[in-house]
């Protein structure tokens, strides 16, 4: 009989421990996602503000030169 109790108290442990290494690699998994995905946005982000300040400096020396045409 108590043989088999520790069997199952055995058994009970492995399981646990099994359980929590599985939650904590989704967690892992679930932050390294949110980390990639805030980095891409910050990329986009980055490019965006980028290609406006080209659009806005080509709009102010096309204005300048429209201005010392005339």
């Amino acid at each position: 009989i108590t043989r088999s109790i520790v069997v199952v108290v055995v058994v009970v442990v492995v399981v646990v421990v099994v359980v929590v290494v599985v939650v904590v690699v989704v967690v892992v998994v679930v932050v390294v996602v949110v980390v990639v995905v805030v980095v891409v946005v910050a990329a986009v982000v980055v490019v965006v503000v980028v290609v406006l300040m080209m659009v806005a400096a080509a709009a102010a020396a096309a204005a300048a030169a429209a201005a010392a045409t005339v």
